[in-house]
């Protein structure tokens, strides 16, 4: 299995539509132990005393990584009732959950996915990537609003045209977090910290094919919480391209 095709199964977090990818089991398997691993700590930060923010935040991830629609409703019904500007931005992506998750999987999918129903989809994608693009339009030093739009447009299909749209966001968090001017904690129970940002800038960097920089990113990502699964699965991917 090559780095590029282990790095795109190891895509994180917000994947609201997926892109199709190759598989093989090793890679299913370090897909798998990620998605467990960040999925039970979500879990158990539900389980305490948390704020309203937090927990719709949490919700969204789950939603993310679990597609129960359970956990997208109710990250929906906390981000609807509160105010902070990151909302929008997780409404957005929650609408592009709907439209990864259209249909449900056998007969109902493949039924969405060969007649007009599936336009159905795209309208919960546009009118996600409407709902960002304003978010960040309206907030553009808000770095939570970027990192949560480049997570999204990372995985969503290339024909929507967002992939450098999302890049671009990456790149600015980047930016900021190297010169010390973006408060993002080495590790957050909840991933919100540099380990999961530099994750996703390592993907981004391996799609763009620059494998010596997304190894280099990589290796930050392993470096800022040891004890992140991003870092774990960073660490994996750098120690498999020895010498590169």
């Amino acid at each position: 299995m090559t780095i590029k095709r282990a790095a795109a199964l190891l895509f994180l977090l917000v994947m609201p539509l997926g892109r199709p990818v190759s598989a093989d089991d090793a890679g299913d398997r370090a897909r798998n132990e990620l998605f467990a691993a960040v999925s039970s700590s979500l879990k158990d930060a539900l389980k305490g005393d948390i704020g309203a923010k937090d927990k719709g935040y949490a919700n969204f991830l789950l939603a993310a990584y679990t597609a129960d629609p359970a956990y997208r409703d109710a990250a929906e019904g906390i981000f609807k009732k509160i105010e902070p500007p990151e909302s929008a931005v997780y409404l957005g992506a929650i609408e592009t959950l709907k439209a990864r998750d259209f249909g449900g999987g056998g007969l109902i999918q493949w039924i969405v996915n060969v007649t007009p129903a599936g336009f159905v989809r795209l309208y919960h994608s546009y009118k996600g990537i409407g709902i960002m693009d304003r978010a960040v339009t309206d907030n553009p030093e808000n770095l939570e609003i970027r990192i949560a739009r480049a997570n999204v447009y990372y995985s969503m299909p290339k024909f929507f045209g967002k992939f450098d749209t999302g890049y671009d966001d990456i790149n600015t968090v980047l930016a900021l977090m190297e010169n010390g001017k973006a408060p993002i904690p080495a590790c957050e129970k909840l991933f919100r910290d540099k380990s999961s940002v530099y994750f996703m800038a390592g993907l981004y960097a391996m799609e763009k094919g620059d494998l010596a920089k997304s190894l280099e990113i990589f290796g930050k990502s392993a470096r800022s919480c040891e004890s992140s699964p991003f870092a774990i699965t960073a660490r994996k991917i750098v120690e498999s391209n020895p010498g590169k």
